[in-house]
This record gives C-alpha cells, sequence and structure tokens, in this order.
C-alpha cells in the first residue's frame, strides 16, 4: 500500500467513524482516487506538495471535461474534505483547498420523476409466481410505501417489521437517526407472505439470521445488489427514465405532495432534519399544478 493509498484508506475509515451514509464514503473516496491519480500524473507523490496553485489547476481540468456542475462541485468537495482530514491529523500543515471558490449550483430540479403510471408498470413487473419474484416485488412495494434509502433497506431485520399494524422501524438511518415509519396495506401484506412463505426458502443454512432481505445464496442482500435488482425491473418494465432506489423514494414524496400531503410529514418520513430538501419537490409540484391549471381552467382556455 502506498502513501496515497493508506492515506484514503484512512480518510474513509474517518467517514465510517463520522457515521456517513455508504454513499457519501464511496463517492468521496472515489473522486478522491480520481485526484491523487491526476497528482501521480503530474508527478507529485506527496499530497505536502499539493499547493493551492495546483487544486486550481485540477479545477481547471474539470472545466475542459465539461463536468456538469453538480458533478464539478461534488468533486471539489471531496478533495476539500480529504485534506481537511489530513490538515486535521497533522499529516499536512494547512488546506490548501481552504480558498477554492466552488462554483455556484443554483436550485436544481429533481429530473426524471416516476409518474404514478411507471410505478404501477414497475410494482407489476416482478413474477409472483415464484418465490424469487415475492421477494422482489416486495421489496419494490416496500420501497414505494415508505420512500427508505437503499442502505436502510438492506439493515432491515426481521424485527424492525410490524405488518400487523402497519409500521417499519428504520435504525440508524442517515444521520445515525432512528424513525418510525407507516407501511401501506399492500406493503404489509407481500412482508407478511415474504416471511412466512419465501424468507425460510433462503435462511435454511442460516436459520439464526435477522436480516430482512435475503440473497438466493442465502447471505443478506448487499445495497449492489439491491441497485441491480431495481434497475433490471425498469428495464423489464421498460421505463426510459433512470430506475433506481432514489428513484422511487422522489416518486413517493413526489406523488404524495401531489395528493395532498403536507410537507413537513414527507420530510419526516424521508428522514431529513432539514425543509430545503423537501422544498425541491414541492418546486416540482407547483410546476405540475400550474401546468394543470394552464391547460384546465376556462380563463386560461379563452384565447380571447
Amino acid at each position: 500500500m502506498n502513501l496515497f493509498e493508506k492515506q484514503i484508506h484512512d480518510f474513509t475509515e474517518y467517514l465510517k467513524l463520522r457515521k456517513q451514509s455508504l454513499q457519501t464514503i464511496e463517492a468521496y473516496t472515489y473522486h478522491v482516487g480520481i485526484f491523487c491519480s491526476w497528482c501521480i500524473k503530474k508527478k507529485i507523490f506527496d499530497l505536502r506538495e499539493v499547493t493551492e496553485e495546483i487544486v486550481k489547476e485540477y479545477q481547471k481540468s474539470l472545466y475542459i471535461k465539461k463536468y456538469s456542475l453538480h458533478t464539478h462541485h461534488i468533486k471539489l468537495k471531496s478533495v476539500k474534505r480529504f485534506f481537511e482530514f489530513l490538515e486535521s491529523t497533522q499529516n499536512l500543515l494547512y488546506n490548501p483547498c481552504e480558498r477554492i471558490l466552488f462554483p455556484a449550483l443554483g436550485k436544481r430540479l429533481p429530473e426524471n420523476i416516476l409518474t404514478f403510471r411507471e410505478m404501477e408498470k414497475l410494482l407489476n413487473t416482478p413474477n409472483t409466481g415464484t418465490p424469487l419474484g415475492i421477494r422482489d416485488k416486495t421489496i419494490l412495494e416496500l420501497l414505494y410505501s415508505t420512500g427508505i434509502r437503499r442502505s436502510e433497506c438492506c439493515n432491515l431485520t426481521t424485527h424492525d417489521v410490524d405488518f400487523t399494524g402497519g409500521y417499519l422501524r428504520v435504525n440508524l438511518g442517515k444521520g445515525s437517526k432512528d424513525r418510525v415509519l407507516p407501511v401501506g396495506k399492500k406493503a404489509c401484506q407481500y412482508v407478511k407472505e415474504y416471511i412466512m412463505k419465501v424468507r425460510p426458502l433462503y435462511t435454511k443454512k442460516n436459520p439464526d439470521e435477522r436480516t430482512l432481505f435475503i440473497a438466493y445464496c442465502g447471505t443478506p442482500l448487499s445495497s449492489q445488489s439491491l441497485m441491480i435488482l431495481v434497475r433490471k425491473y425498469g428495464r423489464y418494465a421498460k421505463i426510459k427514465k433512470p430506475v433506481t432506489v432514489h428513484a422511487i423514494r422522489r416518486a413517493f414524496a413526489t406523488h404524495m405532495l401531489k395528493n395532498g400531503a403536507h410537507p413537513l410529514y414527507i420530510q419526516r418520513l424521508l428522514g431529513h432534519e432539514k425543509s430545503e430538501t423537501i422544498r425541491k419537490y414541492i418546486r416540482v409540484t407547483a410546476v405540475d399544478i400550474k401546468k394543470t391549471h394552464k391547460k384546465t381552467h376556462p380563463r386560461e382556455k379563452d384565447r380571447k
């Protein structure tokens, strides 16, 4: 393990101790690795040699490659957090990113939000005539019913689901926060059927396993496997938009807002501390309402 690899490894462990989400850890680690590879190409083998001018040169290279503002931002943010860590652990005397200006992101609206009909197509795609189809149908129904994150879904245990009362307990969600969520009737029915009829088929070799969703081989379903599973059914349903766990989460929030749910209620369900995130969905809903108003209001239809 060279010096760069060791420092990136230590940074990753630091993020884990800070209880950052799996997605954040993966993103930061990946983008820091890209930066270190860029440094090596520049014949920089010690991060103590990195100056503010070198970071600005790296930033210029990002502009040349025409990355989106959001990608540009996360790449620089990852490097800045990395140098902050190195400075705090006394591996560096100063942070060369300290005075680097980040590109302004502005207010991005969520894109490619799945419609209700697209969600229906997705939910109806698994073959519930097979055990694997029942498991996958249960996963999709639960994701859409609760809006939970990918890591939160993979960390669920059999003790976290109350399919009689219709509740789900999410342990150590983002920011290490626990929350209890309501689960719809359909999702509860499939969770019950899965636990009673399907899950025992996959836990024969390890009957003490408590993770809710089990892979065909008998081990807990991984975050990567869940991502592949959801994308697969998106293709099977012939949905042209990107279909991910987060896309289902966005659809959950947007559809509930359109049907009259209070934004603060959605904020609690999603597990957000700040209201800014939920405002994105409110802006999307407002745009849809404006389109509907223009299309259907008598005064709007009167061309004169």
